[in-house]
């Protein structure tokens, strides 16, 4: 986990959870979304694929920022600031790549899926910063 010099608490631990819970949301309920046509051809529906373009973005922006508040709490109990700012890039960039695609099409989903990848290039900075 992200945190610096001691283990953490399990108040940590569960926010550390709905951090990452509210980090990929947007992706998934994007991917839902972007995708509905090719869902609704195999019968399936997931919660994404009833939302409009308007209501993802505002969810996204919901679900960034309040990512971005738990963060913050974190680093107060500890967790490295570091860390969590390279993190933080990945959620920032996601919720900018949903509120700027116009006309999404399925393809967009790869980008999107780098962006909740991004947690990937936190542990690389963390090998360097141990």
């Amino acid at each position: 986990m992200l945190v610096s010099s001691h283990a953490p608490d399990a108040s940590t631990v569960l926010l550390f959870g709905v951090y990452r819970l509210l980090y990929i949301a947007p992706n998934v309920l994007a991917a839902d979304m972007y995708d509905r046509h090719g869902d609704h051809v195999e019968g399936i529906s997931g919660v994404g694929s009833h939302l409009s373009m308007g209501t993802l973005r505002k969810v996204s922006v919901l679900c960034g920022s309040l990512a971005v508040s738990v963060a913050i709490i974190m680093m107060s109990r500890g967790v490295a600031v570091e860390l969590l700012v390279v993190d933080l890039i990945g959620v920032v960039g996601l919720v900018v790549t949903i509120w700027v695609l116009r006309m999404p099409r399925a393809g967009h989903i790869s980008v999107l899926d780098l962006w909740a990848g991004f947690p990937a290039l936190t542990w690389l900075f963390s090998l360097f910063l141990s």
